[in-house]
């Protein structure tokens, strides 16, 4: 792998461990330990910030449809099971 920029790899290498960025790695491999050739870590950190960008996105998104539902599943649990049901499943 080509690093094009050692002090920008490295500072997101602080900020993103191995096992976060594998999968990104990998798509970028064409056996199990050799990158493709001429592959840059520039590559992988666009990927990543597409990909963040996106689940972002989509977070943004379904935030109030899961507080909706939380909220309906809660009305209901009280109305049926009393308001302390959420302790009385444990």
């Amino acid at each position: 792998m080509i690093i094009d920029d050692e002090k920008t790899a490295e500072i997101f290498l602080a900020s993103n461990h191995y096992y976060r960025l594998n999968i990104y790695f990998h798509k970028l491999m064409d056996s199990r330990d050799h990158f493709r050739a001429g592959t840059h870590f520039s590559k992988v950190i666009a990927i990543y910030d597409n990909d963040r960008w996106l689940r972002n996105r989509l977070l943004t998104i379904l935030e109030p449809i899961e507080i909706k539902a939380c909220t309906h599943i809660s009305h209901y649990m009280g109305i049926t099971y009393g308001s302390d049901a959420f302790y009385q499943l444990v």
